[in-house]
Order: C-alpha cells, then sequence, then structure tokens
C-alpha cells in the first residue's frame, strides 16, 4: 500500500506525483535524492 507520494512543479505546470513510497524512510531517504539532484528547492 502506498503511504507517502512526492509530489512537485515544474514552472506554469500543474503539480504532478513524481514518486510513491510505503514508508516515511523510504521517501524521506528519496527526497534527499532529489534534493541532492535537483537543489534545495525540492
Amino acid at each position: 500500500m502506498i503511504m507517502f507520494k512526492i509530489k512537485g512543479k515544474y514552472p506554469g505546470q500543474p503539480c504532478e506525483d513524481f514518486d510513491e513510497f510505503e514508508t516515511m524512510a523510504e521517501a524521506v531517504s528519496m527526497l534527499r535524492e532529489y534534493r541532492m539532484a535537483f537543489g534545495s528547492g525540492w
């Protein structure tokens, strides 16, 4: 069962789900990866 989602928004576009996770630990870990890859705006 999916419990956590990483959502994002590109300028001029609607909000969208980028990824889904079953645990908060997985979601936080991947969020850190996204921040390293795409900057602190995540």
